[in-house]
């Protein structure tokens, strides 16, 4: 099988700030509202982006407010679910469509970007996002041609902070989380004890129990370095 690679594949970490006009994120204006995405996927082919978001805010007028904007603007081509999460903290799930030209998303597929996560609000877009070392230069151009470009930084952090946790697992470590969280172990009450799950898996309790804690603690572990990095980002 033939691998196929840049020319340069080093790949570097951004951060950076921007507010673009017709794009949903206007929305937040004036709403107490925050919002973070949780899923992007362009389709340059079809001419949309499929996205899903989770919004956050302080009262349900302001969401409402938020969510009339939201589907009215002219980003947005369709709204396919919209999900109450938890409705005490006004946490709120909506799935759509987008339009494909003129987003930040589009701009970040096109130079093949490894990783991207925002924090959004009334004030703009902050991203961090990973992309390749040559195309940085291009990249804040067409991101200064979107809108008002606040800042572009050039990140020096471990690039494994940001990727998924997954691999770093073992096969018995993972198989031990996953029984545990179906089961119900992680639940408020827990639902079931580590004998019953020790016996499900095959593993005596001791097992299982080591198991569980080293699986934890790498999960715990990235989610810490995740937080703190991005935390350190958006909190300026």
């Amino acid at each position: 099988m033939k691998i196929l690679a840049r020319k340069d594949n080093r790949y570097t970490p951004v951060e950076f700030k921007i507010w673009h006009d017709g794009c949903w994120s206007n929305s937040l204006a004036e709403t107490g509202s925050i919002a973070h995405t949780i899923m992007v996927k362009p389709f340059k082919d079809r001419s949309y982006i499929l996205g899903a978001i989770e919004v956050k805010s302080e009262f349900i007028k302001g969401f409402k407010i938020f969510y009339d904007g939201f589907r009215h603007s002219g980003s947005v081509k369709e709204i396919m679910q919209l999900d109450t999460v938890d409705s005490r903290r006004k946490l709120y799930r909506i799935i759509f469509r987008e339009r494909y030209e003129d987003m930040v998303s589009m701009v970040m597929y096109e130079h093949s970007s490894l990783f991207q996560t925002d924090f959004i609000d009334e004030t703009g877009e902050e991203i961090v996002a990973i992309l390749p070392q040559d195309d940085i230069s291009e990249v804040r151009q067409e991101l200064e041609n979107l809108g008002d470009l606040f800042y572009f930084k050039v990140r020096d952090i471990n690039i494994d902070d940001l990727l998924s946790i997954n691999l770093d697992l073992t096969p018995q470590e993972s198989h031990a989380l996953q029984w545990a969280h179906s089961s119900g172990y992680y639940n408020v009450p827990r639902q079931v004890h580590l004998e019953d799950i020790a016996a499900k898996v095959g593993l005596s309790k001791s097992a299982l129990a080591e198991a569980l804690r080293k699986a934890e603690s790498k999960v715990i572990t990235k989610w810490e370095r995740e937080h703190i990095l991005l935390h350190g980002f958006f909190s300026k």
